[in-house]
């Protein structure tokens, strides 16, 4: 028996994944095989018959997870009938910013728990961890009485789109990038960790700040927030410069077959 990640019992551990199972639904080609994109440089795309798994968890903190976060989480990003579309954007109504903000928490802690290569780039750190590991068990983003975990890890979530059509929304949506970290140029900067799937871009935006009313009242373009009603905006996925290297090693894939 060994030490479960999440509630630390020792127990019989599963072979949990790093990424939600329901996350490939739909995503994998008729050949049961998934096209997403290496962390590796340069960025390569390539087929792959497995979700990456590992032994992490035990089976009651699989089925907490999947029944506190997952199904919502997985939900909300794929039934986009349930999204309010406007020319800028996607509404989200009825909203339950705890569930889904510690959804995508519990998907950057075992990327950060992982020790798989595909996520060795994830690196949080024991404080940063423990900080998450005790939040996803808890079911709260509370630290204690004046901060809570989205006052350090802020989540933003933009809808990729290609205004010119050469990349049809179906595509986008296929897509599945893992998980990439971003340092800055300062000690000061924060520390961008980011993940594409279901034509969604989701940031996580770690940052320390020296002040406290600072580290409570930031606020970053696409937030997610604590409201019942969210707007995610869409975004030209060329404005950035790693989606435009992602394409083009799709492309080169595609080439080559």
């Amino acid at each position: 028996m060994k030490t479960c990640r999440l509630c630390q019992n020792s127990s019989d551990l599963r072979k949990s994944h790093i990424f939600p199972r329901s996350i490939y639904k739909g995503l994998k080609k008729d050949s049961g095989q998934l096209l997403n994109l290496s962390v590796d440089k340069p960025l390569e795309a390539k087929l792959s018959n497995s979700n990456p798994t590992e032994m992490l968890l035990c089976g009651e903190c699989e089925q907490f997870l999947n029944r506190n976060y997952e199904g919502y989480g997985t939900r909300l990003l794929k039934d986009h009938q349930k999204f309010k579309k406007t020319p800028e954007g996607l509404i989200i109504k009825n909203f339950k910013f705890n569930k889904f903000y510690l959804y995508l928490i519990s998907i950057l802690w075992r990327a950060s728990e992982s020790i798989l290569h595909v996520f060795s780039n994830v690196e949080l750190g024991s404080k940063f961890n423990e900080y998450f590991r005790c939040c996803i068990l808890n079911r709260s983003t509370r630290l204690n009485t004046s901060l809570k975990l989205e006052h350090f890890c802020r989540i933003s979530m933009v809808k990729l789109v290609d205004p010119s059509g050469d990349i049809p929304p179906e595509v986008m949506r296929k897509l599945l990038m893992y998980i990439t970290k971003e340092l800055g140029t300062s000690a000061q900067d924060p520390v961008l960790f980011y993940f594409v799937v279901d034509g969604f871009l989701i940031i996580y935006y770690l940052r320390i700040f020296d002040d406290i009313h600072e580290q409570r009242t930031e606020i970053i373009a696409a937030q997610l927030t604590n409201n019942h009603r969210v707007f995610v905006p869409k975004v030209d996925y060329r404005t950035f410069k790693f989606l435009n290297q992602a394409f083009e090693a799709i492309n080169v894939y595609h080439e080559k077959k």
